[in-house]
């Protein structure tokens, strides 16, 4: 763990006090929602991406194939809440050799602070934590003695903590009187095979700027595509399609909903080309467990090319 002083640290927590004051932050009336919004600012991204690249070149000196996640993840941590149990991000589908960044942005104190473990415990007690008892034995006493080998993290003006995905870490209970705000990211390497993430969405350091590494759909007209049954509801689709949409600036230009009772006829006759339509030139679907088997294999034969949300990526 290493505590790192970033002069945009202080920038970014006034940014984020003068968007929301300190009425609505102190009667939490922040939502996740609400945060996501304030990430994709102008003014924030500017900070962010300069925090992190300050910090990743710190991380690693030869800066080739360095990889920052899109957005941050968003902390609210009110009163008498319970943040999160001990872990590592390793455990979570992070590579060896990702590092998270934490960065506090509003409230915090001693008593509602992030918990590490440290490294110099007792032999005995660091055979006691380790990534197997914190899968398979967590339970309240089991997290008390890890609280009780470790400290809360107090940080001065303009400063955050990165720390690697190995690192055992945890927000127990919340015990103060205020609500913590806090973001989390995380810095990887393009080539870490360790890790379960999909990275194709991340930025990646190129000429000496963070530049977006996903998918880019500027020529592609999309029909979107739903199909319904017990297990797959299609308010749930349509949500994640939409979203999805909004976000990576994909174009929408007719829907389909499928005939459930026949497996995926109307998707396999667009794919035969024998549903054809000028303005769509690709599908986009929710996941690629709604498709039958004939209908994954006629995706191969297809010239429309189409795209999963939940795999991220194009299926043929």
């Amino acid at each position: 763990m290493n505590i790192v002083k970033v002069n945009e640290v202080k920038k970014l927590q006034k940014l984020f006090f003068e968007e929301f004051g300190k009425t609505k932050l102190e009667k939490n009336q922040i939502s996740r929602d609400i945060l996501f919004k304030f990430f994709k600012k102008k003014k924030f991204l500017n900070l962010y991406k300069k925090i992190s690249l300050e910090i990743a070149l710190k991380i690693f000196k030869k800066n080739k194939n360095i990889l920052l996640q899109n957005l941050p993840t968003p902390r609210i941590y009110k009163k008498n809440a319970h943040g999160t149990s001990f872990h590592n991000d390793y455990l979570y589908g992070h590579g060896k050799k990702c590092f998270t960044v934490w960065v506090p942005l509003y409230g915090l104190n001693e008593k509602n602070s992030i918990y590490f473990l440290p490294k110099n415990i007792s032999k005995n007690i660091s055979k006691k934590i380790n990534e197997k008892n914190l899968v398979l034995n967590y339970s309240g006493n089991f997290e008390s003695k890890i609280l009780k080998s470790s400290s809360p993290l107090l940080l001065k003006e303009s400063e955050c903590v990165y720390f690697n995905s190995k690192e055992i870490h945890g927000s127990p209970k919340n015990n103060s009187s205020f609500t913590r705000y806090s973001i989390d990211f995380r810095i990887a390497k393009k080539n870490d095979k360790s890790s379960n993430k999909n990275l194709s969405q991340y930025y990646e350091y190129k000429n000496r700027k963070w530049l977006l590494n996903n998918q880019d759909f500027k020529n592609f007209k999309f029909l979107k595509y739903v199909c319904g049954n017990k297990n797959y509801g299609t308010t749930a689709q349509n949500i994640i399609l939409e979203a999805y949409a909004k976000d990576y600036n994909m174009k929408i230009m007719g829907q389909e909903a499928e005939i459930e009772r026949y497996g995926n006829p109307i998707l396999d006759k667009y794919l035969e080309g024998k549903i054809k339509k000028k303005q769509i030139n690709s599908i986009m679907i929710s996941t690629k467990d709604i498709l039958n088997k004939n209908t994954i294999k006629n995706l191969a034969k297809s010239k429309l090319k189409v795209f999963s949300i939940m795999q991220e990526k194009f299926l043929n």
